[in-house]
């Protein structure tokens, strides 16, 4: 560790960016954060973009275990530096299904599912690509939020994808971001997924018992005949079957 954070302080900072770097300090952090902390600063207020997003990775990444670490993972997902926010978004959006470790990441992503650059928007949506099987369930919250989030109008794939595999039960999220999306498609802009979201709208339909959920379902249905949506006509004729 001693020799490392030598090394660091005088050879070229965007060897900082390498993986090597990058995987010496996921192993080194948990038991020597204080010694190494001012190679993470360093790379935090670095010039160079790569360095600096590593550096929020190794940093966001330290806090999730780290009490001494949160001072400088909060700088980050709150930072003007894009680099930063996009380091901090990549690390809790991998984290996030990780139980112990969930309450952490879900309050860090909610802010950046709003941001004002696409790309941190993109990595921290991509959180809804590692739930697997019931998993998100425990996560309706965390939809809803990005439902209503700036990140959503703009890139609400992976949110469908997710909605898609799940076997969580889950009526009021999959309603809510099939509405939404219709909402922009009639407001002009593309939808994709089309004959996803028609499906997701006819599965909830189907399992319902609730009189409530069921006249959601229909109102969305028409909604999707109006707009011509590709895909609701024969997700019509496999559930009249």
């Amino acid at each position: 560790v001693e020799l490392f954070t030598e090394l660091c302080g005088h050879g070229d900072e965007k060897l900082l960016a390498t993986r090597f770097v990058e995987s010496f300090l996921q192993y080194a952090l948990p038991t020597h954060y204080l010694q190494l902390e001012s190679v993470l600063l360093r790379m935090v207020d670095s010039g160079c973009e790569e360095v600096a997003r590593a550096g929020a990775r190794q940093s966001c990444l330290a806090s999730l275990t780290i009490e001494d670490a949160l001072g400088v993972a909060r700088h980050c997902a709150s930072s003007e530096s894009k680099s930063l926010r996009l380091g901090a978004a990549e690390v809790y959006s991998q984290n996030i299904n990780v139980g112990e470790l969930r309450t952490h990441c879900e309050k860090a992503l909610v802010p950046l599912f709003s941001d004002p650059d696409t790309a941190v928007r993109h990595a921290a949506s991509r959180c809804f690509l590692q739930f697997k099987g019931r998993e998100l369930q425990d996560y309706r919250g965390l939809a809803e939020a990005y439902i209503q989030s700036e990140g959503f109008d703009s890139e609400f794939n992976p949110l469908v994808i997710a909605l898609q595999k799940t076997t969580a039960n889950i009526p009021d999220a999959v309603l809510a971001a099939c509405d939404k999306i219709l909402n922009l498609a009639k407001s002009g802009r593309p939808t994709h997924h089309e004959d996803a979201i028609s499906s997701l709208v006819i599965r909830v339909y189907k399992r319902s018992t609730r009189t409530e959920t069921k006249t959601r379902c229909l109102d969305l249905i028409d909604k999707m005949t109006l707009l011509g949506i590709f895909g609701v006509d024969s997700a019509m004729t496999e559930f009249e079957r």
